[in-house]
């Protein structure tokens, strides 16, 4: 009996934790980093609006929401090590230098920043309906899908991402 109550007491403390959501800020933050940390601003918001424009298409195998969008398995990069506040040991044992340090942390805030002026409809998609990217490195890889060319003031070979919109979303 006593066994049972504190059975019942435990699973009536798991019952209180409340588990917060991510944020919608910081999981877009989150994956314009880890997919694309080293890019322009205007490729890291490219990389956004197509998360974005699978949370409004709501593909079911995308999932529902843009957190769940940004989240569900297999589409984006994960949360990377090298995009949290605080940088992993170095594989050589050596300290950061103070200098990577404040521009790892300066390119963070700023990420963080564009994913909010994104999510506030403040920037612009540069790559209208795009559903789909990948790095230039692997050529051309989705043939059935329209690709979406970098805006015109890009200048070529300067984005590191192609992007696609998938035919069959396209609006009629």
């Amino acid at each position: 009996m006593a066994r049972a109550v504190a059975i019942l007491a435990a699973l009536a403390s798991l019952a209180a934790v409340v588990i917060e959501p991510e944020p919608p800020v910081d999981a877009l933050a989150s994956v314009m980093c880890s997919e694309c940390k080293r890019c322009t601003v205007g490729e890291r918001a490219a990389v956004a609006h197509v998360a974005i424009s699978r949370a409004t298409w709501a593909a079911s195998w995308w999932g529902s929401g843009l957190v769940e969008v940004l989240r569900w398995p297999g589409q984006f990069a994960a949360p990377a090590p090298a995009c949290r506040w605080e940088l992993p040991p170095r594989a050589d044992g050596l300290p950061w230098s103070p200098g990577f340090v404040a521009w790892h942390r300066e390119r963070l805030a700023a990420i963080h920043f564009e994913a909010d002026q994104i999510l506030a409809g403040e920037v612009a998609n540069p790559t209208p309906g795009a559903t789909h990217f990948h790095t230039v490195a692997l050529g051309q890889v989705w043939p059935w899908l329209i690709e979406i060319p970098p805006p015109h003031h890009t200048a070529p070979g300067a984005w590191f991402h192609r992007f696609y919109l998938d035919k069959s979303l396209r609006r009629q």
